[in-house]
Formats: structure tokens, C-alpha cells, sequence
């Protein structure tokens, strides 16, 4: 059968059919066109002019090949549009070109040249006025920041999309957007709101008839239901996907979706079955070129042999899978590759390699779970004592070897004068002996230090990881900063935050914690802060009764008295509970009410540039002799453009200046009016600078912790 061509002016038309679906959510651009149409643009682009309209049909066949997952002949294509577009200064062909090589690079995993594309993209349809371009950019740059891991970033670029789409009525974007929102919710394991949003997002794709993105929410309403361990209506769900992607041609989507059903296997521990659509999603995957699939079929694939105890397969495909992961910036797939890798060196006896991995893992992961940090933590302290033991030792060897090499050259000089020569060279012999014994010991206690150094440098990375990530805070506090010097390799001083996820009143906590001492001994105090509080904070939310509760357990923990070689360890604390406005403002870090309870450590508030001090009650936590004691509660009705700042004593008591004197409160507080109207991050840049300006060459004598928040 002869085939048939479309018209020229056809092919236009439709091209302006598919600018208004270009459309790119969890997985795709926009639906595929059909088969037919590529070989009718081919046919048309050998013989259309070179003017706008052959831009267009570059572009459109450029998308075409990007959604049938051929990115290598889409970026030929997008190429050539880009070119013609520039020599004609073709604007809105310049955006469409820029936006089709954005989404190849994403699907690349070439994230930073992806990023560069999309916002060139948003140039050029701003200057033309495409607006529904310009919101299937920000679109595009949600899903780059999404396969980042920047949750916060990805969600800000969704809801200007999803404002752009609803306003314009564009119900194919604004499916998309619900999709895309949902697949931030279940990031976050809210596996209801994910769930509503996919919903939405199916019954929109439904009604247009939209096969690419009905295939793609199906999946995802699938992966919902594997979390939630619904495995008989994720199965139902993920299958409905594939068939409609095998269907249309969808490689990449066939791929995700094979992945799915095979990760859908391994939960219910049915390993082999999970090999063999594990193994088919990474074939599609290497014949498309896409980093990201190839990458966490590997480790899945991995995670599988692990489980067979087939560990030296296991070995391969995890690295495998970790090198193509970390060259994209992958960072929950690196996370749990180095988990599964930590449990195969387990089992293969090597602990320290174990350990390593354990330790690589927590670096990545948000938080650890408290049995973990205990763990990990007595086991460091352990090694410190008996590395502490052994240097004492060491140099008490290298005293008594002095001392030896100095009695025998005291003797050699007393009998030199009856000797005679032949004595001064026994002199001689002995001082060379005595000179090498002390450089053996000094070598030796050198080795000793470095390697308590590197016990001291395991401690930071350990102490490091149960601090919270800053995106994390920034999600409900998007102005925040945090300025933290430690004086040495590990902290007393500890910044902490909690999302309190309670029907009634939600909120969320903030803290600035300074422990008795610093270095090791602070480091062990902060531990024991961290774990506390996250004890705690699951039976008391108020402030003043956080504070109450752990002064008393840590007077239980470390057994302190009034008498006489008492235990005068404790904690000095700002803490802070925010209050959302009503429950429509829960996580979207609009709060209108502040608790506050302070163990020493003061809250200062700046409202139209007046600094208000709420102070802190004298004592610290774990050290009150009165058991009847209890923390003062502070509740403060929150206005719009409020400053808030929390803070230790490290600051205000660093020795500096021309006189060599303490910083102290007045010009701390002088210089928080000064600077709380600049932006967060310049304000934590002057403090740094001041605090090192004031310092100059003298030395840190403590911790330093500063925390500012705008409401």
C-alpha cells in the first residue's frame, strides 16, 4: 500500500496541535505522535522552505523521536531547528528548540546543561509571549530539580506551572502538574495527597483522552499502592500502565513500568520474578541512553542478587549501578546502593568495609534512626578511650627512653676524665642511641595522633549526619539561615528541627543547643541532646515542657547530685515552636504564633526594627538543684516580616579586637538590627565576616551557632 502524506499546511497545523500539549510531567513531553506522522514530516522537510515553518517541523520531529526515547536523532533535529531558528531570529523557534534540548539532556542526566536549556527556553517564549510555554519550562526545570532530590526547588517551579496552566485553561498541562505535585507528596511518604493528586490527574488525562499520560498515572497510582503494601491493586494499576505504554511504543515509559512490576516482586520477596522485568527495563533503558533508568536498574538488580546471597553478582551490578548514579547526581539511588553494599560486606566478614559504607549511607541520609546513632556512637567512644589510653602510654615510653639516654650520658661525662678518649666515643655512641629512641618514640606517638585524628574525623561525619539538612528546614522556613563554626573537628554545639505532624495543632520545633564543652566531649553531649529531644518531643510539644522533661532525664542519665563530685554537665538550650496560621497553612511556612522556652540561651525578635529580647531562664538543662523547678513558657502572637534569632554564647564571648576583649551582647544585638532587613543568606555572610574580622589571628575559643528565620 502506497503511503500517504500530509500536506505542508497540515503539518503546521498539527505542529501547532502539539506546541499546545508540549507538556512535560513525572516521565514525558507530551502524548506520541503516531508512527505515520514521522514518515509524513520526513517527507515534508525535504522539500519545505527554509523559513519559519521549517523550524517547526524540525521541532516537532525532534519531540517525536524524544517521546519514542531515540534521543540521539531528537538532538540531531532539535540541532538543526536551533540554527535555522537563530539565522532567521525565529523567537518562538529558538524557545521550542532550547525547551526540546532541555528535555533531552534531562533524560540524559546531563542536569546542568538540561537547567541551561530551560531557562534559556523561558527567554525566548517570555519574548515572544508563548505563556504556556514559558509554564511548560518551569515544568521541565521542576522534573530536573525532582531527579536532583532539591524537593523544595522542584515544588516552586510545579506551582508556577500549574498558576500558568489553570489560568490559560491548558487542562493537558494542568493534568501534568497535578501528576507532578503528587509525585512530591509521595516523596515525602504523604501517600494520601499523592494518591488524590494522581487522581486528579488520571481523570483529566482521561477526558482529553490523553493514552501517554493515562499510562503514566496508572504507574504512579501504582507505586502509591506499593507503598502502602496494597499489593493485589498495585499489581492491577502498574499492569493497566504497561499495557497502554507497550501499546503506544513508549520505551521509556515500558521501562519505568517493568522496573515497577519488578520492585512490586521484590517486596513480596519473589526475587526471581523481580529479576526478570528488572533485567527488561534495563535493556530498554541502554538501548534509549537513559543514565537514570540504567542506573537504578542496576542497583535494584543488585539489591536482588543480595538477596539470593548471591553476593560477588551483587558486588557488580551495585558499582555498576553507584558510578552511572553519581555521575548524574542521583543521590536517594547512591543512598540506597550504599545501604544494600554496607549489608554485603556484613555478610562477608569485612566490618570495616561494612562500617565504611554504614557510614557513607548516613552521610546521605537525612536522618538516623536513634538505635543507629547509639550504636554508633558508643562504638566510637571506645575506640577514643582506648586510643586515648595508648597515647598515654606511648608517651610515658618516650619520658623514661629520655630519661635513660640522659643517665647514661650523665655517667659517660663523669667517667670521661679517667677514660679518656676511648670513653668520649662511648659518649658519643650513646647520646647517637639516646637521640634515636627519642625520634622512634616521637615517630611513634606522631602515628598515634594521626590515628586518634581519624577517629576524631569518624566522629564529625557521624555527628554531621544527624544534623538536618537545610532543604529540609527551608521547606517550611524558605528564609533561614544557619551559621555554625565548630572550634574544633566536632561540635558542642547543635542545631535541631522536628515537623510535629499532629491533626489537631501542627507545628514545627527549632533549636539552638550548646553542650558543656567542646570537641569530643561536647560532641558526646550533643549526642545525647539529638536523642533526647527526639524522645521527647513524641510525648511533649510545648516548649517550656520539652525543656522540664529532658533537664530531668539528663539528670538521670548522668547521675548528678547535690554533693560534693557532682556530675556539672548539661545543656543550654533555644527552643522554638512555630504554629501554622489554620490547617490550609500546614508545610507552606505561613505561621502566625511562636512558642519559645529558653535554658539560658535568650530569643531575640526584630519587628519594624526594634529588637525585642525574650530571656531565657538562668539555669541549664540538667543542672537545676531545685527538683520543683520549671522552664518559663513564652507564647508570641507572629506579624508578617518578623525576624527571629536563636544562638550560643560562642559568638558573644570570642575574645578579639584591637583590645583583645569579649564581643559581648549590646553589639551583638546592635548588629542583628543592623542587618536583619538583607536577605538570609547575606546575613549569615556578615556574621561570618564580622565574627572573623573580630577574631582575627587569635584563637576560637568556642563553638559558635546562629540561626535567623524570617516569617
Amino acid at each position: 500500500m502506497k503511503k500517504r502524506f500530509l500536506s505542508f499546511s497540515s503539518v503546521v497545523l498539527l505542529f501547532l496541535f502539539f506546541t499546545c500539549l508540549q507538556v512535560k510531567g513525572l516521565i514525558v513531553l507530551q502524548a506520541p505522535l503516531p508512527v505515520t506522522l514521522t514518515d509524513s514530516l520526513l517527507g515534508v522537510l525535504k522539500t519545505a522552505p527554509r523559513d519559519t515553518s521549517r523550524v517547526d517541523v524540525l521541532n516537532t520531529i525532534s519531540r517525536q523521536y524524544l517521546n519514542i526515547g531515540d534521543y540521539e536523532i531528537a538532538m540531531k533535529y532539535a540541532a538543526q531547528a536551533l540554527e535555522l531558528a537563530e539565522k532567521l531570529k525565529y523567537t518562538m523557534g529558538l524557545g521550542n528548540a532550547y525547551s526540546n534540548k532541555g528535555v533531552i539532556y534531562g533524560y540524559l542526566g546531563e542536569n546542568e546543561l538540561a537547567l541551561e536549556n530551560h531557562q534559556k527556553a523561558i527567554q525566548y517564549r517570555n519574548a515572544c509571549g508563548d505563556i504556556q510555554g514559558v509554564g511548560n519550562s518551569y515544568n521541565n526545570i521542576g522534573l530536573v530539580y525532582l531527579n536532583l532530590s532539591n524537593y523544595e526547588k522542584s515544588l516552586e517551579n510545579y506551582l508556577r506551572a500549574l498558576k500558568i496552566r489553570e489560568e490559560i485553561g491548558d487542562r493537558s498541562g494542568t493534568a501534568n502538574s497535578y501528576n507532578n505535585i503528587g509525585v512530591i507528596y509521595q516523596k515525602q511518604n504523604n501517600y494520601d495527597k499523592a494518591i488524590e493528586y494522581y487522581e486528579k490527574a488520571l481523570k483529566t488525562r482521561e477526558a482529553i483522552g490523553d493514552k501517554f499520560g493515562i499510562g503514566m498515572s496508572y504507574n504512579n497510582i501504582g507505586l502509591i499502592y506499593i507503598d502502602k503494601r496494597e499489593y493485589r491493586e498495585a499489581l492491577k494499576n502498574l499492569l493497566k500502565g504497561l499495557s497502554i505504554r507497550e501499546e503506544i511504543g513508549d520505551k521509556k515509559g515500558m521501562a519505568d513500568s517493568y522496573m515497577n512490576v519488578g520492585s512490586l516482586y521484590y517486596q513480596q520477596d519473589k526475587y526471581e520474578k523481580a529479576l526478570e522485568y528488572l533485567f527488561k527495563s534495563a535493556g530498554i533503558n541502554e538501548r534509549i541512553g537513559n543514565k537514570k533508568g540504567i542506573g537504578l536498574s542496576y542497583t535494584d538488580i543488585g539489591t536482588c542478587y543480595l538477596m539470593l546471597n548471591d553476593l560477588e553478582v551483587a558486588l557488580i551490578y551495585l558499582n555498576k549501578g553507584i558510578k552511572i548514579l553519581q555521575e548524574i547526581g542521583n543521590k536517594d539511588g547512591v543512598k540506597d546502593a550504599f545501604s544494600a553494599l554496607a549489608a554485603i560486606y556484613e555478610r562477608k566478614g569485612d566490618f570495616k568495609k561494612a562500617y565504611e559504607y554504614q557510614i557513607m549511607y548516613s552521610d546521605l541520609k537525612d536522618t538516623l534512626f536513634d538505635e543507629q546513632v547509639s550504636e554508633q556512637m558508643t562504638e566510637m567512644n571506645a575506640k577514643y578511650e582506648s586510643e586515648k589510653k595508648n597515647k598515654e602510654l606511648v608517651k610515658k615510653d618516650a619520658e623514661i627512653a629520655s630519661q635513660q639516654a640522659e643517665s647514661e650520658r650523665q655517667a659517660i661525662v663523669r667517667n670521661a676524665f679517667i677514660a679518656g678518649f676511648l670513653l668520649v666515643l662511648v659518649l658519643a655512641f650513646f647520646i647517637y642511641r639516646g637521640y634515636r629512641q627519642k625520634q622512634k618514640a616521637n615517630l611513634l606517638l606522631d602515628k598515634k595522633n594521626e590515628q586518634i585524628t581519624d577517629s576524631i574525623n569518624y566522629a564529625k561525619r557521624i555527628q554531621d549526619s544527624i544534623f538536618p539538612p537545610l532543604n529540609l528546614i527551608q521547606q517550611h522556613l524558605p528564609e533561614l539561615f544557619v551559621f555554625h563554626q565548630p572550634k574544633d573537628i566536632v561540635s558542642g554545639d547543635l542545631y535541631w528541627f522536628t515537623e510535629i505532624k499532629n491533626e489537631e495543632q501542627p507545628s514545627v520545633l527549632l533549636a539552638a543547643i550548646d553542650c558543656t564543652g567542646h570537641g569530643v566531649p561536647g560532641a558526646f553531649m550533643s549526642m545525647m541532646a539529638y536523642n533526647l529531644l527526639e524522645q521527647v518531643v513524641k510525648t511533649h510539644q510545648q516548649p517550656a515542657a520539652i525543656l522540664d522533661e529532658m533537664s530531668r532525664q539528663v539528670v538521670a542519665s548522668l547521675r548528678q547530685t547535690k554533693g560534693i563530685g557532682k556530675v556539672n554537665d548539661g545543656m543550654d538550650i533555644a527552643l522554638v515552636r512555630l504554629l501554622p496560621c489554620s490547617k490550609e497553612h500546614v508545610g507552606k511556612g505561613k505561621f502566625c504564633e511562636l512558642e519559645y522556652a529558653g535554658a539560658h540561651n535568650a530569643l531575640y525578635l526584630v519587628r519594624e526594627g526594634k529588637l525585642q529580647e525574650i530571656k531565657a531562664n538562668k539555669a541549664s538543662i540538667g543542672l537545676p538543684a531545685d527538683t520543683s523547678f520549671r522552664f518559663t513558657h513564652h507564647s508570641i502572637q507572629l506579624q508578617e516580616g518578623d525576624c527571629c534569632y536563636i544562638f550560643t554564647d560562642g559568638f558573644v564571648d570570642q575574645f578579639g579586637g584591637p583590645q583583645n576583649e569579649k564581643f559581648y551582647y549590646q553589639p551583638f544585638r546592635d548588629l542583628i538590627v543592623e542587618i536583619h532587613h538583607l536577605s538570609m543568606e547575606e546575613q549569615k555572610q556578615k556574621l561570618e565576616k564580622v565574627f572573623s574580622d573580630w577574631k582575627g589571628d587569635k584563637t576560637q575559643i568556642d563553638d559558635v551557632l546562629v540561626m535567623g528565620f524570617r516569617v
